[in-house]
């Protein structure tokens, strides 16, 4: 089977156009196409970024975008950086809280919308939120700022 990139190229050619001509009709600049079809996904960015190009110009292309977006999640490089392991975490969690489990994934705090005081007039209307232990140094930051 032929790697991402090369489909995505092959798919374009066959159709006799150029990356500019492509460009013009998804608005997905030129370099980033260049960087879909060479594999090269640190010269796009984020991969939530990444993965809308891979459906657009899969659509485009006419193209399996279920398929496009399968082989991109499991390259090598996707799973090697650290957004990845976000995502790995993510999807652990989500599982286990589908088949009814409590997540051990690692250290995390809770939040809870508890009043200081009696005299407060903040009612606890939602559930105490778990977030990951990495969160509390932005969570602490945004209140210091206010």
């Amino acid at each position: 089977m032929a790697a991402l990139g090369e489909r995505f190229r092959a798919a374009r050619e066959a159709r006799g156009l150029t990356l500019p001509e492509v460009s013009e009709q998804t608005r997905i600049r030129s370099v980033y196409l260049a960087a879909i079809e060479e594999e090269q996904w640190e010269r796009i960015g984020a991969a939530v970024y990444i993965r809308g190009f891979i459906r657009t110009y899969a659509t485009f292309l006419k193209l399996d975008v279920e398929q496009a977006l399968r082989d991109y999640a499991g390259s090598p490089a996707v799973w090697n950086s650290p957004e990845a392991s976000e995502e790995r975490e993510a999807a652990e969690v989500a599982s286990a809280r589908a088949a009814g489990k409590r997540s051990t994934s690692g250290p995390a705090f809770v939040i809870s919308a508890a009043p200081a005081h009696q005299n407060d007039r903040m009612k606890t209307t939602f559930p105490a939120l778990r977030l990951p232990a990495w969160t509390a140094g932005l969570l602490w930051a945004a209140a210091s700022l206010s």
